[in-house]
């Protein structure tokens, strides 16, 4: 028996269509499968670089002794008070013969660093404050600040006097703009 050309073009659209409508989506399914595959791959990889750098961080922390641990918990609070460390600022600012002019709220500009060797992470608070009053106030205010219960840093200082007066005269009053930076333990 012979195939006749119809039936041979009847068989190439049979096998056509199987191709296309039973082998291309296996064949497409397979591909996304291995594009799944390959985000899985990476994706492990990716959790065992990061398992990697915890137990070295681990390692780390470890290594530091409980009672260094307490000490940066007492140093170092988990919050800032704003009104309260405005109030001892204005405290201190009394006891040393200088007025603090203005204040800005800590909370302004909150920026956060982390060390790589520590587990914790510390973010400092920046606030402006203006201040009139003497040079030698100026010292005595500075003083006082490094002796207070909260880790603060001089981040900047200016001074406005006038053209006619040095800095260093006792009786001139001065305006000093300050930034002050204090940290907080998270």
């Amino acid at each position: 028996m012979q195939n006749s050309p119809i039936t041979q073009f009847g068989l190439i659209g049979l096998g056509i269509a199987i191709i296309f409508l039973f082998i291309k989506p296996i064949i497409d399914d397979v591909g996304v499968m291995q594009d799944e595959l390959a985000e899985l791959e990476i994706a492990v990889e990716n959790a065992s670089n990061y398992n990697r750098v915890l137990s070295e961080l681990l390692s780390i922390e470890s290594s530091i002794s409980s009672s260094d641990h307490e000490l940066l918990k007492t140093y170092l609070p988990s919050d800032i008070d704003g009104v309260q460390l405005i109030s001892d600022l204005d405290m201190m600012a009394q006891i040393s013969g200088t007025r603090v002019v203005s204040a800005s709220s800590p909370e302004t500009s909150r920026r956060s660093f982390s060390d790589s060797g520590a587990m914790s992470r510390i973010s400092y608070l920046e606030m402006d404050i203006s201040l009139i009053g003497s040079y030698l106030g100026l010292k005595r205010f500075l003083t006082l600040l490094e002796r207070n219960s909260y880790p603060l840093e001089v981040a900047s200082l200016s001074v406005n006097t006038d053209e006619n007066s040095s800095l260093l005269d006792e009786g001139i009053m001065h305006d000093y703009e300050i930034t002050l930076r204090t940290f907080v333990l998270e």
